[in-house]
């Protein structure tokens, strides 16, 4: 018998729109360090490149 998957573990992210439906609350952690928990359609899920510290590198649901 296999493990499911944790749907709510942290997931590598590399920019682009955002992967989950707007409402759900969801933590992220940017490339500065920096961690943040707000609804998806809060944050800003593209990426602006290597040199911005503010720019999502993993994302984990919180609630659906």
């Amino acid at each position: 018998k296999t493990a499911e998957p944790d749907k709510y573990a942290w997931i590598g992210w590399h920019g682009g729109e955002c992967p989950v439906p707007g409402d759900t609350l969801v933590s992220c952690r940017c490339r500065n360090g920096e961690k943040f928990t707000d609804p998806a359609y809060l944050l800003e899920w593209g990426s602006n490149g290597p040199d911005d510290p503010y720019s999502i590198i993993q994302y984990k649901v919180v609630e659906e």
